[in-house]
């Protein structure tokens, strides 16, 4: 049979909100031939729905208490410091190890935390939690070099989402996307594969700076709308890729999450600190709070200076290390750690508790935790909508309420699930000073990296597929993103291992033919997770931590 029998286009932050709209009017014309020429429906992401926690359910077919990667960032055992997450620290054996034990050679291109690459038989370059495309982030190592000679210009670096004269360069982004679609067609003709991903990050990076709900906002340049312009260059893209696979060839889109544009930054912390659970110093006020913070903990060496070039090397990696631990200092350095029982941290409302014999510090007693898990609960579904007066989150739950499996070390201890996706709980560190609700203006100010973002991510993801014993039209409710694998290795014919979290999305295929062919599981699991050297080099962590700064993630 010719390759690939199943190809996977997975377009990171992709919403039906953006394209169907879209290609009802026909500026995706590629896209509408694919959701129309078989079934499509609103997947479910996880919780919460970031890209980390996502993708590695994706890759795994499993839900997030049984792998073990909540969000970009984990807390360092017995620190307050927060380091990176990647590939490494899952805890769940993948599919696309699965489907090499079948036999079946699998590539991957640029699918998130899957670094460092796993051996797979036939290849795995490396996306977003990986420093770059190098020998250490392609299997085999040979890769990369060929594809920095047939692909000049790819990288995994976020320039193209910088601003230049107050604008941003839309020929870098159309060139981004080239980029990507150059590299998916060298991959496909130059190292044929049975199992083909093909990852596209741009609609969603674009879509946190660009998703404005006024059209006539989304323009940079002479560009009017810039988030379509996008989405229509990777459509281009994908029919270029389409007419390399076969006709037979089955195909399947899948996006982590939607996007939706932010309408209220909520302060969790303030919430947590006017409840008495967070207690803050009095380091200053005002707009140089963080220049206050500074000053107490000292003068910032310039590590990009000349400075590089004449220190010894030792000295270099030290002062490296030293500026990664000072920003884990600043981010928690207005707290009072004798004095709070819990806090805020990292991307949507996630709360941690101060627990005793976990963090440093920590002063909440094991006979304790209830009661303030109890009300932390209380303060988030009390927080109201000040204009609305609607509440603003719709739930708060524990790990033991939001998932079975037994790795959750690294989760929230309380998680708030926001009303609606428009409400931004990121603003995970407030200043004595800082409202409970921030504008804008005052968002940017508090926390530039996150507020540049005008658009947040939604639960709702897409999934389509098309050949093969898909249905030819139609829509599937109720679908994960946990099921995708699934269902593809049953539209291949494939048993499905045991002890998967995920299922077949049955309303996907013809009935008669899955009464005929229902899923067959085999005897075997996906087997223990092969354990590899989740270390970044003091060079990899400034190139990781600068994207997720970048994209407005840290």
């Amino acid at each position: 049979m010719n390759q690939p029998r199943a190809l996977i286009l997975a377009l990171d932050g992709a919403t039906f909100d953006l394209i169907g709209p879209w290609v009802e009017e026909g500026k995706l014309p590629t896209l509408a031939r694919l959701i129309g020429g078989g079934v499509r429906g609103v997947l479910r992401s996880t919780t919460p729905p970031i890209t980390p926690c996502a993708w590695t359910s994706f890759s795994t077919a499993q839900e997030p208490g049984r792998h073990g990667i909540f969000d970009f960032q984990q807390f360092v055992p017995g620190t307050y410091d927060l380091a990176p997450t990647n590939g490494a620290m899952r805890r769940a054996r993948t599919v696309w190890e699965y489907l090499n034990d079948l036999g079946l050679t699998v590539g991957l291109y640029n699918l998130p935390w899957m670094y460092p690459p796993p051996r797979l038989n036939a290849y795995c370059v490396c996306g977003f939690d990986a420093p770059d495309i190098n020998p250490k982030a392609v299997h085999p190592a040979g890769l990369s070099r060929e594809l920095h000679e047939a692909v000049p210009g790819i990288s995994l670096a976020a320039e193209f989402l910088k601003r230049r004269g107050g604008e941003y360069d839309v020929e870098a982004l159309r060139r981004q996307v080239r980029v990507n679609v150059e590299a998916a067609k060298f991959l496909l003709t130059q190292h044929p594969v049975d199992v083909c991903l093909l990852t596209f990050m741009l609609l969603d990076q674009v879509a946190h700076f660009f998703y404005y709900a006024d059209p006539t906002r989304r323009g940079s340049g002479e560009t009017a709308d810039v988030l379509l312009a996008v989405h229509q260059w990777v459509d281009e893209g994908l029919a270029e890729v389409l007419d390399l696979i076969p006709p037979e060839c089955l195909v399947i889109g899948v996006s982590d999450h939607g996007v939706a544009p932010t309408t209220l930054h909520v302060n969790i912390a303030r919430a947590l600190a006017d409840a008495g659970l967070l207690v803050l110093r009095k380091l200053g006020t005002g707009p140089n709070f963080r220049q206050d913070v500074r000053r107490k903990l000292g003068p910032v060496p310039n590590f990009r200076s000349l400075l590089s070039s004449i220190l010894p090397q030792s000295l270099w990696l030290r002062l490296r290390r030293a500026r990664h631990a000072r920003r884990s200092r600043e981010r928690f350095a207005a707290v009072d750690w004798s004095l709070t029982k819990a806090f805020s941290w990292g991307n949507f409302a996630q709360v941690r508790l101060n627990l005793a014999g976990r963090e440093p510090q920590g002063i909440v007693q094991p006979s304790e935790v209830e009661a303030v898990i109890a009300e932390v609960k209380r303060v988030l579904l009390d927080l109201r909508d000040p204009t609305t007066g609607e509440p603003l989150f719709a739930e708060a739950l524990t790990p033991a309420e939001l998932y079975s499996g037994p790795h959750t070390e690294g989760a929230a201890d309380v998680l708030g699930i926001a009303a609606h996706p428009g409400i931004d709980a990121s603003l995970h560190l407030a200043t004595p000073e800082a409202p409970f609700i921030v504008n804008h203006d005052a968002a940017l100010m508090a926390s530039p990296e996150m507020a540049e973002k005008i658009a947040g991510h939604s639960p709702d993801g897409i999934f389509f597929a098309r050949g093969g014993p898909f249905l030819t039209s139609g829509s599937v409710t109720g679908a994960g993103i946990c099921d995708v694998l699934p269902t593809m290795l049953h539209a291949l014919g494939l048993e499905l291992p045991q002890g998967l979290t995920g299922r077949v999305v049955e309303g996907a295929f013809d009935p008669a033919l899955l009464s005929a062919n229902p899923p067959r599981y085999s005897d075997r699991s996906l087997g223990p997770v092969v354990s590899t050297d989740a270390g970044y080099s003091d060079e990899d962590l400034d190139a990781v931590e600068q994207r997720l700064r970048d994209l407005g993630y840290l």
